[in-house]
């Protein structure tokens, strides 16, 4: 999950340079036929990233943080690829997160301008 700190816009996100590079591999995809630039111009990846306050997990009652972790940019193919496959099938996968990886190299790739990139992996299991 991609957060942001209090107080700050939804649209200031971490997701937004990652989603910014995956974008471009898709562009870059299309130009060269490999991706449908119709179902290119058609697509749509929603995301809301929570600010600390929004993701108060005691709220929750019946459930418990079993795990939380710092995922790394390499792991977004975890979050995005199920919407990137129903969009534009499984062909393109490799090639598209190959290409993801090669753009996101490097410590400053994912940062924003305050130079923060969080992203939580928070594993909630049911209290019984």
């Amino acid at each position: 999950m991609a957060g942001r700190q209090d107080g700050m816009h939804p649209s200031k996100s971490v997701f937004r340079p990652l989603l910014h590079h995956l974008e471009s591999c898709l562009v870059d995809m299309a130009s060269e036929g490999l991706v449908d630039k119709d179902e290119l111009d058609k697509f749509n990846m929603p995301v809301y990233s929570p600010s600390a306050t929004e993701i108060s997990i005691a709220r929750l009652g019946e459930l418990r943080d079993e795990y939380l972790s710092i995922l790394s940019a390499a792991e977004f193919r975890v979050v995005s690829e199920g919407i990137i496959s129903k969009a534009f099938g499984n062909e393109i996968l490799d090639e598209l997160y190959d290409r993801y990886a090669k753009k996101v190299e490097g410590p400053s790739s994912i940062r924003d301008e305050e130079g923060l990139a969080v992203q939580l992996f928070i594993l909630l299991k049911r209290n019984y």
